[in-house]
């Protein structure tokens, strides 16, 4: 039987939507940043003769205790700030295009602006993922004068539109969360903000939306999903059908409100299709866009710990796909030895099936998911 909360204009709503996801990268970095990752994606090319971009866990500490957080390791051997230099000369000769910093929490440690600071200063792209809440007001004013707007940006989450709701995911940090983006915005300062849909979010996707607008911030608003890893517990992944429903009147409310502009989804586009199927529509999803890949893992990008071992991706941080470590070697000595080329091919073979795969040009499948089950 038909679902009577979905209607016609909330079906063309979420196939329009799909379309363009289907076309747009989340982020325009760079131009060629964007073709040679959207060749990647779609498989026109399967691997690049360098990384073209780095993620790096520049520490696995963290102040935040979030209930999903999928890292399940903790190096403490961190490195010095001249080895990090040092990493970061390999990277440029390498031609390494964009750096991510990540961990943990990058701003824990005390040097995170010199690190910034060098990575700029050799003109690479650059992306910094923080949980926002020990961004202090002076380290704003000084980095909103090193990044540039073009092509860097911050990720911030925030997970509910008040701490009731975003601090069940993650404890005792909405207030500075906010405080942070509200600094953001006071410099000018380019920002994504990250929305990951838990069972005990899911149904304040507009509110946080809304909440966002009313603070003037127009950059992108992403719709993440939940990654079943780590301390993340099967019980904490939304209702589908119901979290849906609040995906459409979201994507109703940006139509009215124009920004943020919404990206992202946090289930896959085959699950719309059965919740459409469900609801009694029959909507033809094979027209839309070309077969997709959400990773680069091993392929165009590189993940370092904060030791400077070296694995294709953040979900692969495991011993078993260890490629090397960027001290002892240079980035493309590891990047085209015997071990990564066979992680790599490992990568590509579990995409056989989804070539006879009904679903594969909606699926977004990550092959590091699946090498890590």
């Amino acid at each position: 039987m038909a679902n009577k909360s979905i209607k016609n204009s909330h079906v063309k709503l979420l196939m329009d939507y799909i379309k363009r996801e289907s076309k747009n990268a989340l982020i325009s970095v760079d131009d060629f940043i964007f073709y040679i990752k959207r060749k990647i994606k779609t498989l026109e090319i399967n691997t690049l003769t360098a990384p073209l971009e780095v993620h790096w866990d520049i520490t696995d500490r963290c102040n935040l205790n979030c209930i999903y957080c999928y890292a399940n390791r903790l190096v403490l051997n961190e490195l010095e700030l001249n080895q990090i230099y040092e990493i970061i000369d390999k990277l440029e000769e390498a031609g390494v295009l964009q750096i991510t910093l990540e961990g943990g929490e990058p701003f824990l440690r005390e040097d995170i602006l010199e690190i910034i600071k060098y990575i700029k200063a050799r003109n690479f792209s650059l992306v910094i993922i923080s949980n926002g809440t020990l961004i202090k007001d002076d380290f704003v004013k000084e980095v909103a004068t090193i990044l540039n707007k073009k092509t860097d940006h911050f990720q911030l989450t925030l997970d509910g539109p008040c701490e009731s709701i975003h601090n069940l995911n993650r404890p005792n940090s909405f207030k500075k969360v906010i405080n942070t983006i509200k600094n953001f915005l006071n410099y000018n300062i380019p920002f994504v903000v990250r929305f990951v849909v838990t069972s005990n979010n899911f149904h304040s996707m507009v509110e946080t939306y809304e909440l966002l607008h009313d603070l003037g911030f127009k950059g992108i608003f992403e719709i993440s999903p939940l990654i079943l890893k780590g301390k993340a517990d099967p019980k904490l992944l939304p209702p589908i059908d119901r979290a849906l429903l609040n995906f459409i009147d979201l994507l109703e409310k940006s139509k009215t409100l124009i920004y943020p502009y919404v990206t992202g989804l946090f289930t896959t586009k085959r699950n719309i299709y059965i919740f459409l199927k469900k609801s009694g529509f029959d909507c033809d999803f094979s027209t839309i866009g070309n077969f997709f890949l959400n990773c680069t893992g091993g392929r165009a990008k590189i993940v370092i710990s904060p030791n400077g071992d070296i694995y294709p991706c953040t979900l692969m941080r495991e011993d078993r796909y260890y490629l090397g470590n960027i001290l002892k070697n240079s980035l493309l000595e590891i990047w085209n030895n015997k071990n990564t080329e066979c992680i790599r091919n490992k990568i590509l073979k579990s995409l056989n099936k989804c070539f006879i795969c009904e679903f594969n040009k909606v699926c977004s499948y990550c092959p590091c998911r699946e090498c890590n089950t």
